[in-house]
């Protein structure tokens, strides 16, 4: 699922999860994705924000790994 909201116009924020499982692999554990995201509008030019949390990255039989990341966009219009 994924939540969005617009704070005001120049600021939105949203919220989004999902759930994986690999079904060929046997026992495979259930892949986890949380992200938080917020994005700015200057005018001509706009910058977001997301970090992002991983639980079982590749949903793996063995104990998977778990990864976090932010990451930053920015785009400019003329």
């Amino acid at each position: 699922f994924a939540v969005t909201f617009a704070a005001s116009d120049a600021l939105t924020l949203g919220v989004q999860y999902s759930q994986a499982q690999d079904e060929k692999t046997v026992n495979a554990k259930e892949e986890k994705i949380m992200a938080l995201s917020a994005g700015y509008n200057l005018g001509g030019a706009s910058v977001a924000v997301s970090f992002v949390d991983v639980e079982n990255l590749g949903s793996t039989a063995t104990a998977g790994k778990d990864s976090q990341g932010v990451v930053i966009t920015t785009k400019i219009g003329f």
